[in-house]
């Protein structure tokens, strides 16, 4: 493995991170695309920083459903009078 690509603290080599509209094939993690154990307990993913750099993504909303957004109807959150 080249210097570069040497792996630091127990976490894997940095790879790069794929674009979220691409879909890797099965068996790769859906973060970089490097061959993902598909019984391991990380799965889909290949690694803990895959795994956590999905979650960003998540909290981060860059996961989302294209188009207007819709009206919650009573009693599910935003206005705090609004609780049966």
């Amino acid at each position: 493995m080249a210097p570069a690509q040497r792996a630091t603290r127990g976490y894997p080599a940095r790879v790069s991170l794929k674009p979220l509209d691409s879909v890797p094939p099965p068996g790769r993690c859906p973060i970089c695309g490097e061959a993902a154990d598909a019984g391991g307990p990380l799965r889909p993913f290949c690694s803990k920083r895959c795994k956590w750099v999905d979650l960003g993504r998540w909290l981060k909303g860059d996961y989302r459903v294209p188009g207007e957004a819709s009206e919650l109807p009573p009693g599910m959150g935003g206005d705090p009078d609004d609780v049966p």
